[in-house]
């Protein structure tokens, strides 16, 4: 695994891992697909919005990605950002890009800043408000480890001039968070 050459999470495994950070992600089994809220650009870009109603259960929409409904006419920006494959054709393997709207994607999306402040909230309950400790709880929960002393304190900084769920956010954009 030294060697192994960094691999970035595709798109379904990035939003599922964002969710489970945050603790929202719903692991329920089985069922009919999830149609998740857009935002009002994109059901302006849908041909026809009304084929698309979302599911009125809120907690259907954090469900794992395999369960989200997809459509060839609208394909979710999120998910299209990153390289999730065209529905109108066979894939036989996904393509991986480097792109600069995954970033802003993951800064601006409705979804993440929706995630980053669900995230801020695990930390508030588990951490309190001790930045210190916000910071450990944040690294430990997003990147499987404890900060170095050099990010600690950057983080710290951070926090200092941006509120907690600015501070998840930029978690979410870490190369370590995104990047295997």
């Amino acid at each position: 695994l030294s060697r192994m050459n960094r691999r970035r999470l595709d798109a379904d495994a990035l939003r599922d891992t964002i969710l489970a950070v945050a603790g929202t992600l719903n692991l329920k089994m089985g069922g009919v697909g999830v149609i998740p809220p857009l935002t009002s650009e994109e059901i302006l870009a849908a041909r026809m919005p009304h084929l698309w109603p979302e599911n009125p259960d809120p907690a259907e929409h954090t469900r794992r990605s395999i369960y989200l409904q997809v459509k060839r006419s609208l394909a979710l920006p999120m998910l299209q950002i990153f390289d999730a494959p065209d529905t109108a054709t066979s894939c036989a393997r996904r393509e991986v890009s480097t792109v600069a709207p995954q970033a802003l994607a993951l800064m601006n999306s409705p979804f993440a800043t929706q995630q980053a402040k669900a995230f801020a909230s695990r930390i508030r309950d588990e951490a309190g408000d001790d930045p210190r400790q916000s910071v450990e709880t944040g690294w430990h929960l997003a990147l499987g480890r404890s900060p170095t002393d050099k990010e600690r304190q950057m983080a710290l900084d951070y926090l200092e001039r941006n509120s907690l769920p600015q501070f998840c956010l930029l978690l979410f954009n870490m190369s370590e968070f995104v990047y295997v």
